[in-house]
């Protein structure tokens, strides 16, 4: 066998790590988190008008009690129907207040008509958790224009 001083010494910074590791544990991971949607969901956003509902979140631990501090993280579809936030970003990231509530501002809608999601991702003391917020886009007629047509025929009408 040729004795090659490379070998040798990735075979002894190997042993060293392995004694080294042998000990080690991670630290402990926070408590389980969890996300529920408080508003978006399901929200149709009018294009006409560049009206767009705002999504928020409530991180809670495994007890139910609000998470505050915890990173947020809003993500957009690159293509079809979708929106962006400030600057174009297709991402959005924010902190959850003392209530372990955490709003994606500042969401413009873009003008594709059509359903998309929005997927939220959650992070607290090497905890995450996950969901999706359904959102549609569409060229929705204005409320109050549909509602004077209504008041006229109804004033119009014989008694």
């Amino acid at each position: 066998m040729i004795f090659r001083p490379a070998t040798a010494s990735i075979v002894l910074l190997s042993l060293l790590a392995q004694s080294a590791l042998k000990g080690y544990q991670a630290p402990p991971a926070g408590p389980k988190i969890s996300i529920a949607i408080v508003e978006g969901d399901g929200a149709v956003n009018n294009i006409r008008q560049r009206v767009t509902r705002e999504p928020m979140v409530q991180v809670t631990d495994e007890n139910k009690k609000p998470v505050a501090g915890a990173a947020v993280v809003f993500l957009l579809p690159n293509q079809g129907a979708g929106a962006t936030f400030a600057n174009g970003a297709r991402s959005l990231t924010v902190l959850t207040d003392q209530n372990g509530n955490a709003v994606a501002r500042g969401l413009q809608a873009n003008r594709v008509s059509g359903q998309y999601q929005v997927r939220v991702t959650a992070s607290s003391q090497g905890q995450t958790a996950s969901t999706s917020i359904a959102m549609t886009n569409a060229a929705v007629a204005g409320a109050a224009a549909g509602g004077m047509t209504a008041l006229k025929l109804l004033l119009l009408s014989p008694a």
